[in-house]
């Protein structure tokens, strides 16, 4: 038997750990078809209720950028499992404008506008705050988002200092403003029901990071899930531009 030991050194950004081991990157045909159909129902709902629609419009150029995306996306390290993390995406992504559209055309009063001249400009400063702290996170992170729970590389840096879910984040400001502007029983239940899910959602994003990244726990401690504090540099658990990996194989003597 001949034993070989070759130690392969992988260069990388300070604050970004990408991982070791890589797979053949793999595009699901239910992203591609998931995208389709939300950018229609963004369109049907421009189309028949533009008022509250064009609020909802930054999530649409959000799914807009991620089939984009495609052609930039890193190699696959590790992929969530099982109908549960691709259920959780799906109905998190949908709800909102699936609720707008169908209230809209049955039940014109659950998504009434409300007449509070106060409420209105609150709503309008956070779903504006949200809307762009979201592009800026969506940009950052363009390389490596997935609709399901997908590692492809650990970013700490940029909006990731503020919040480990930034992006998550954005959506929590903007549905916050379009609830004040439309402040009814109807859309607080749901966008309740929408934060829930985006709580499992979370739950099965940082599953699947702790077991490929050991870092992430480390980074998990500095950084609050949603709620930001003040930025600040995460220490890493490895050199910040190299990182060292050993491979063994084994094979038969000639």
């Amino acid at each position: 038997m001949l034993l070989k030991e070759q130690v392969i050194s992988i260069q990388s950004k300070p604050e970004v750990v990408a991982p070791i081991t890589q797979k053949r990157d793999g595009r699901h045909w239910t992203d591609w078809a998931g995208c389709a159909l939300y950018l229609c129902l963004a369109v049907d709902l421009l189309v028949h209720s533009p008022k509250i629609g064009i609020l909802l419009l930054p999530g649409v150029l959000h799914e807009t950028v991620v089939a984009a995306s495609f052609l930039l996306r890193r190699p696959l390290a590790q992929q969530a499992k099982g109908l549960g993390p691709r259920i959780a995406a799906y109905v998190g992504t949908f709800m909102m404008v699936a609720f707008v559209r169908l209230a809209s055309s049955y039940y014109p009063a659950w998504v009434e506008h409300t007449n509070g001249l106060l409420l209105n400009r609150l709503g309008i400063s956070f779903w504006f705050i949200g809307t762009l702290f979201g592009l800026y996170s969506l940009w950052y992170f363009r390389h490596a988002f997935s609709l399901v729970p997908q590692a492809r590389e650990l970013v700490t840096s940029g909006p990731f200092r503020i919040a480990r879910h930034p992006i998550y984040l954005s959506y929590v400001l903007q549905y916050i403003g379009i609830w004040l502007t439309h402040k009814t029983t109807a859309m607080g239940i749901v966008l309740v029901l929408w934060f829930a899910v985006m709580l499992i959602r979370m739950k099965y994003e940082e599953a699947l990071l702790m077991a490929v990244f050991p870092e992430y726990a480390l980074y998990k401690l500095q950084v609050r899930a949603i709620y930001p504090r003040l930025p600040r540099r995460v220490i890493a658990t490895a050199p910040p531009r190299t990182i060292h990996a050993t491979h063994r194989s084994v094979g038969k003597a000639a």
